[in-house]
């Protein structure tokens, strides 16, 4: 009997062509590869993805989204592994910065950088700017207690495509790390892409605004470094350090820029700490001053990593040409600054504990704001790493007065450290926290008491973003070969 089968339509023989657009593409449509919009992309209103772009096939995704994209701790079954990806972009924030113009993509067309007037946003950019504004801003912001990059970055990005694309960018990738990661890998890799383009753009451009410039490149090494921070940082902190030297931006910077600096060394510092290597800008080259009697805490946290930031430089860094005599007085110097930090900070901003001491002997701590438990836990890291990394390094030991026994001083200092870390504290400070709570799980003495302190940093990655996972099997294959 005849059926009312449809014959199946076959594709015409020969290879597939991969020039039309991402977005058709990953939709199975024919493009028409009109530029710079497809007529599919035009009519749908979908954000057309050239095949030029940075980006890879697989993260060219339309523009549609649920109404309200939440982060959630469950993944479905088909979405791809967690483990953190290399990167699979071609380009970087070093590559804009280090490459010839001649060697990268061409710039986005013009007018696609900042005007003065507001830009039309759509709903998935305001969920991004949302979630950076609640998220990432308030660790960015963490010593800066005019919120500049919360306040001001909001407002740039209505009218600077540039910042509104770095903030998306940062944004899309946390809610990748976090969420659904099916969902928001093409966005974030999309969102990348477009910035990378207009931070070309912008470098090209003599008359772009330098403090824009500097917030997105800040921003997208950040990106980087929350993709892939075991890999080579100096690399993505290259054009970041690049315009702070060029435009000789220091603590002593106003504004924006200042808020940029803080923001870059802190950066510089973890990269340092999870290294253990020097920082890329040398402390010396701050340029920072400091008030006798200080009482906020963002410019306390900011001499803290100052003082920290020499302090890694000595420890982690080579001094061939040094005595003994002359290490045991840089050792000195350093121990009596952080010292003289801590004298003279209000009492209002040491926390104060409450409760009991749990089994494993860590109690719960209360800040008045986050910028004082971040201050206070990177002062006990400092008090950590400077008898304990220095002696394993140089076998050094310092005899210093009224410290008591080195030993003793260490698990105090680390118990502190992994106090304030199972303490509610906010999302801000536990970011802040994460070098600081392997360097005290390294130290504290107890397998149990380690674990406490690895269950903290695991659950900031998989609540968080931020990524812990290398600095836990480090620490684990360091409790094995003990």
């Amino acid at each position: 009997m005849p059926t009312n089968t449809k014959p199946t339509k076959r594709r015409a023989a020969g290879p597939r062509r991969k020039t039309g657009c991402y977005t058709c593409r990953s939709r199975h449509l024919k493009c028409d590869e009109e530029k710079p919009q497809c007529g599919n992309c035009a009519r749908k209103g979908y954000d057309c993805v050239q095949a030029e772009s940075f980006i890879s096939a697989t993260s060219a995704a339309p523009k549609k989204l649920p109404k309200h994209p939440r982060p959630t701790n469950s993944t479905p079954k088909d979405a791809p592994s967690r483990e953190r990806d290399q990167t699979s972009h071609s380009l970087s924030t070093w590559d804009v910065f280090n490459l010839s113009p001649s060697s990268l993509p061409r710039p986005l067309p013009a007018g696609a950088t900042a005007s003065d007037t507001v830009d039309i946003l759509d709903q998935e950019t305001v969920e991004l700017l949302r979630a950076f504004q609640g998220g990432i801003a308030t660790w960015m912001d963490l010593f800066d207690h005019s919120m500049s990059y919360q306040r001001e970055g909001s407002r740039l990005a209505l009218r600077s495509t540039l910042i509104r694309e770095s903030i998306c960018s940062i944004s899309s990738k946390q809610l990748e790390l976090v969420g659904n990661r099916s969902l928001w890998a093409p966005v974030a890799a999309r969102r990348y892409g477009k910035s990378l383009r207009l931070l070309i753009d912008a470098c090209a451009d003599g008359d772009a605004d330098q403090q824009e410039v500097l917030m997105a490149t800040i921003l997208l090494c950040s990106v980087e470094l929350l993709a892939a921070p075991e890999s080579d940082h100096k690399r993505h902190l290259f054009g970041a350090a690049t315009l702070v030297k060029s435009r000789k931006i220091d603590a002593s910077s106003t504004g924006l820029d200042r808020a940029s600096f803080w923001l870059y060394a802190r950066l510089d510092l973890a990269m340092g700490l999870m290294n253990e290597c020097p920082t890329v800008l040398s402390s010396d080259d701050w340029n920072a001053s400091w008030t006798e009697h200080e009482s906020n805490e963002d410019n306390l946290g900011n001499h803290m990593l100052w003082l920290c930031s020499r302090i890694v430089n000595f420890v982690f860094g080579t001094h061939p040409s040094a005595s003994e005599r002359e290490n045991g007085d840089a050792w000195r110097r350093l121990m009596e600054a952080v010292d003289a930090w801590f004298e003279r900070i209000p009492a209002v901003c040491m926390g104060s504990s409450y409760g009991v001491q749990d089994q494993f002997g860590f109690e719960e701590w209360w800040f008045p704001v986050p910028a004082a438990a971040a201050a206070i836990a990177t002062y006990h890291e400092a008090k950590l790493l400077l008898p304990a990394e220095h002696r394993q390094r140089t076998k050094f030991e310092v005899p210093f007065p009224g410290h008591g026994d080195p030993d003793s001083r260490v698990q105090d200092h680390a118990s502190k450290i992994g106090s304030i870390g199972i303490s509610k504290s906010p999302d801000a400070a536990l970011v802040q926290a994460v070098q600081l709570l392997y360097f005290a799980a390294k130290y504290i003495h107890g397998l149990d008491r380690k674990a406490r302190l690895w269950g903290v940093l695991s659950r900031i990655e998989t609540n968080l973003g931020f990524h812990t996972a290398s600095r836990l099997k480090q620490l684990r294959n360091l409790t094995e070969t003990t």
